[in-house]
């Protein structure tokens, strides 16, 4: 059968709580960029790739998770497998 789950607030509330931790991570440790002297510019920029690298991994294994994929179907005509 087909999945019929459906996105509920709580998704979202979850989607948004998440996001904002990531933000808050991100913005916490970005003063400290003014402790590293000539090389702040490259911690700023550390930090907010690494912010950003995480976050888009977490966004995607949650909404992975929110409409699963339970049960491929084979199509048999891509199933077959022919060595000339």
């Amino acid at each position: 059968g087909k999945n019929n789950r459906t996105v509920t607030t709580t998704d979202y509330k979850t989607l948004i709580i998440g996001t904002c931790i990531f933000l808050g991570l991100g913005l916490i440790f970005l003063p400290a960029s003014a402790l590293c002297g000539k090389n702040g510019a490259i911690f700023r920029v550390m930090v907010i790739t690494t912010a950003v690298c995480t976050w888009s991994m977490w966004i995607m294994v949650y909404l992975s998770q929110m409409n699963p994929l339970t049960q491929p179907k084979r199509v048999e005509s891509e199933s077959s497998c022919t060595i000339s």
